[in-house]
Formats: structure tokens, sequence, C-alpha cells
């Protein structure tokens, strides 16, 4: 978008970025760095009382990114007040709680939530090898016995891990990397019961996406993707 009022609609991936002070410019999904019912449990609040004046999600994001000590925010839903965290190692705090809504200062990537030089004892459900945190992540959201997933840099190791109460399970190890399966995964509007008819854009039988997540991952990752089913014959974008 230009100061000539003009709106472009790139049909691929540009071949490269040019400086221009009258345009603004973005992908047509930009990765998701809010994860709903999660806290940053003990880390210290930059205001006891909360920021002042930022009583919506968006100026407690919006005010993170403004103030030069805030490196991760929380917004307390009931009360709707915003919480600036300022310690560099909130991530190793990441925890469920229903009264939060949490997030990075900067939202540059999807898998911001993987929490370094932290594993999950927690129940084993299945192991595998993968080759990084983000493919055993992937792995974990195809599968519908995985909560939690712990991938060890050595060897390879991805690790499923089974149950709410694997969330106070956390253990401090260089190379483990740790997060919940839905870290990164964009919120929807659930109709159970439901199925869309219309236009199929692509097909996947439930051996290769076995869960609603993944399938809602698979369509936010699909340009043409507005809709999802996923029944016990698969996903349908």
């Amino acid at each position: 978008y230009s100061n000539e009022n003009r709106c472009v609609l790139q049909s691929r991936k540009p071949s490269q970025e040019k400086n221009n002070a009258n345009a603004v410019s973005g992908p047509k999904r930009c990765p998701l760095c809010l994860v709903d019912n999660y806290d940053f449990r003990g880390e210290t609040n930059m205001h006891p009382k909360g920021a002042p004046g930022l009583n919506t999600l968006l100026a407690c994001q919006q005010g993170c990114a403004a103030e030069p000590k805030c490196k991760a925010f929380l917004f307390e839903k009931g009360p709707r007040t915003c919480h600036f965290k300022t310690s560099d190692n909130y991530l190793k705090s990441f925890h469920p709680d229903n009264s939060y809504i949490a997030g990075p200062k900067t939202c540059t990537d999807e898998h911001w939530c993987i929490m370094k030089d932290i594993g999950y004892k927690g129940t084993d459900s299945k192991s595998t090898k993968a080759n990084s945190a983000a493919e055993c992540q992937q792995m974990c959201l195809n599968d519908e016995r995985c909560d939690f997933f712990t991938w060890q840099q050595a060897g390879k190791h991805c690790w499923f891990k089974a149950g709410a109460s694997t969330a106070s399970t956390k253990y401090n190890r260089a190379g483990d990397y740790s997060a919940p399966k839905h870290c990164g995964l964009p919120t929807t509007c659930v109709k159970e019961r439901t199925k869309y008819a219309g236009e199929t854009v692509a097909t996947f039988p439930k051996s290769e996406v076995g869960t609603f997540e993944s399938c809602q991952m698979k369509c936010w990752k699909t340009s043409k993707c507005v809709f999802m089913h996923f029944n016990n014959d698969g996903c349908t974008l």
C-alpha cells in the first residue's frame, strides 16, 4: 500500500525488497506470536499494578514493543491488565494459566515459544527422530496422544509427552527444546458436527494429517485455504 492509495496484491513471494518511505508492505499471513491461556509464571512485572492505560491486547502488545526494557508481555483477561516482563529468560517460565494471553516483544517466528535448554519429564507417549525442534513439534501436532514435546539436540530425539500435568515437570538441560504442541498455532472459530461444502483445495488422509490441530495448520499455511474440516477420513481444505 502506498500514498497513491493503491493496494497491490502479489501472486508469489517477492524476489527482492526495496526501500520506499511511502509504502507499507507485508505477507498475507504473519507469524502468530500470541498464546492463549499461558503465563510467564514467577517473572517480575515491570509495573506491579500493570502498565498504565493499556487495557486492550493490541495496546499491550504495542506498548511492550515501544518499551526498551520490555522483553515479553502478558495480558490479563479478567481485569484487562497489561504486564511487561523484563527478564531475558522469561520463556523458561512459560506455564499454563487460563487468566492470561502471552506474547514476545517482537513477532519474527511462529516457533518463538519453544523453550531452549528446557525439557519435560512427564509421561512419554512416543519417541522418534526429528531434525529440529520445529519438526518435532509438527510430529507432535499430528499425534492425538501428544500434548507437549521435548526435542534433544544430541541424538535428535523427539519425545512426545502426554497429559496436562507435563507442564509442571520442566527441567534445565543444555540442548533440550520443549513446548506445548499448539505453540504458534493460530486461534480459530470451531463449529463441531459441521462440514463445509464448496470448492476443495486439497485433501489429506488421516494417516498423514491425524489431528484437527494439524489440519488447522495445513490450512493456515495454504494460501488458497479459507476453511477446513477434519473427520475420521482426514483433513479437507
